[in-house]
């Protein structure tokens, strides 16, 4: 049977920092003591993991079988530490063989990393893909001039979507047939600043994770004049509203490290429809859609931008990888894949959606099931991304497409860009201080 002694390993841990210290608990005895008076799941991971270290490649799948089916022999335990005596076995196994399987037990843990083993999903029997986590791909053909711009003229008009305030178009590219969704503007200047604050922003996330975000564009008519803003389509994309389900988080690479960079870029907006999984070149990952809440919200959100992200939080999760300080950071956000949402705020959406809105909100299991299954899984692997892809960040690229989107702005008469200065220079602060930090650290 496959089996990954390293990922088996790395579950018990997560379990243990989910669960509170162990550091004070060095031997078994230690922990049998602890087991009459309580932890008894911790008492469980120490012992588990004693024989997991212990256990030859013979032997450690059907222990880690038996152990998820709570039918754990003391022959399989003394086969694989010979030294502990017959009745230790039958004490340790009659103990591994205790426990429950709700979302936040040592054995969903162990599920979490097993059986995506033993299913033959390859990306967690292959080394991690970096260079899918870059989302990096082959120059676009289909935007003209600036990487921000694209002809009106090449689309073609799909139909209407009423899934916001203002009407969004779905069009089609004549040539790639991609798709793109684009909303009209007025002929003053504060629709144009924001859209191109929106466009600046999703030029920053696209520096961190290429084509796993998608691309915001001005759109320009025939006359050379900007008559709307269009963010192309991620490929087959799948909300992960609509991928949540009994079998807990989909395992595709990805979602974690969109949710840390969230906090980082200050993206209160990571609601399950706004991420999902999309085909990029073959490989079906995590992507994000929808960059225009922090543009939208900036003047009157300015004190909570400024005083509810606290980089010295983040940069202890990345320098750490600690799980519950990641959760300390994903609490903090409006919506993310380890949010819990209010009950007020589940039943106002719940009731939106019997009326046909959007239900984005996330209850206690699905948190739950999001931390014992997907972050056992990813946690290191896209936290060691996230932390070298800040610390290498090129800050010259960023301002270029800052000085980019400035002089455009004054070849089209528009007027008042405070609030794109205000934006990028908010954003481009966090990411210095962020890249400063974790260079010290290391």
């Amino acid at each position: 049977m496959l089996y990954n002694k390293d990922l088996i390993l790395q579950a018990i841990d997560q379990y243990n920092i989910s669960n509170g210290s162990v550091s004070n608990k060095r031997r078994i005895s230690d922990w049998l003591h602890f087991e009459n008076h309580g932890g008894g799941g911790q008492v469980r991971a120490t012992i588990l993991k004693s024989y997991v270290d212990n256990s030859q490649p013979i032997y450690i799948g059907r222990l880690i079988s038996e152990y998820l089916s709570a039918s754990v022999s003391p022959g399989t335990l003394n086969k694989i530490i010979k030294d502990n005596s017959q009745k230790d076995c039958f004490k340790h196994a009659k103990i591994l063989n205790g426990g429950g399987r709700n979302s936040s037990s040592l054995r969903t843990f162990i599920n979490s990393a097993h059986t995506r083993v033993t299913s033959g999903d390859a990306q967690f029997t292959k080394p991690y893909h970096n260079k899918i986590l870059e989302g990096k791909s082959v120059p676009p053909v289909s935007i003209a001039g600036n990487q921000f711009i694209i002809l009106k003229d090449n689309l073609n008009k799909v139909k209407d979507l009423n899934s916001s305030a203002h009407t969004v178009t779905m069009y089609q590219h004549k040539s790639t047939n991609e798709m793109y969704f684009g909303k009209s503007l007025t002929d003053g200047s504060e629709e144009k600043v924001n859209a191109l604050a929106e466009v600046l922003y999703s030029l920053i996330w696209q520096k961190f994770i290429g084509d796993r975000s998608s691309k915001s564009l001005i759109m320009i008519d025939d006359s050379n004049k900007i008559s709307g803003i269009c963010s192309k389509g991620l490929n087959q994309f799948s909300e992960l509203k609509t991928q949540i389900g009994k079998n807990g988080y989909p395992t595709k690479l990805g979602l974690l490290s969109i949710a840390v960079l969230s906090y980082l870029l200050v993206e209160d907006d990571l609601h399950t429809k706004n991420v999902g999984t999309f085909n990029y070149h073959g490989e079906s990952v995590f992507g994000k859609i929808d960059h225009d809440y922090i543009v939208s919200k900036f003047n009157t959100h300015r004190s909570h931008f400024n005083n509810d992200f606290n980089l010295e939080i983040l940069i202890a999760y990345l320098v750490t990888q600690d799980v519950n300080i990641l959760k300390v950071i994903l609490k903090s956000l409006r919506f993310s894949p380890g949010t819990k949402n209010s009950t007020m705020l589940n039943v106002g959406h719940y009731l939106r959606g019997m009326n046909g809105g959007a239900n984005t909100t996330l209850g206690r299991k699905a948190t739950r099931d999001f931390y014992s299954n997907y972050v056992t899984i990813h946690n290191k692997a896209e936290c060691e991304f996230l932390k070298n892809k800040i610390k290498k960040f090129d800050i010259r690229e960023m301002d270029k497409d800052y000085d980019n989107i400035t002089k455009f702005a004054a070849q089209h008469s528009i007027v008042g860009i405070e609030k794109i200065n205000d934006v990028y220079f908010f954003i481009k602060n966090r990411i210095l201080i962020a890249k400063s930090e974790l260079s010290s650290a290391s």
